[in-house]
């Protein structure tokens, strides 16, 4: 009697844990594509700043040659998108 007790717990913890399983890896892709997000915001805040911060100090004459952008990650932004259209 002892033994089909058991058993039927051990079954029953494999289903339990397989589904928990499932649940915190899904939970876990959640969490690593909020990350990306949040970095993207991120380095978009301080392009904005550096933006601003160029306008404030420079003139209205070729304004757009003076807006600075953190080129290093502009380049790695664009590589992300062209590998995510393909």
């Amino acid at each position: 009697m002892e033994a089909a007790v058991v058993s039927s717990t051990e079954g029953v913890l494999r289903i339990v844990l397989g589904k928990l399983g499932d649940v915190i890896a899904s939970k876990y892709a959640l969490v690593c594509g909020v990350h990306v997000e949040i970095q993207e915001l991120k380095d978009e805040l301080e392009s904005m700043n550096s933006c601003l911060r160029d306008l404030a100090a420079g003139s209205d004459d070729n304004h757009s040659e003076q807006v600075s952008r953190p080129l290093p990650r502009t380049f790695q932004i664009i590589a992300g998108e062209q590998r995510t259209q393909s």
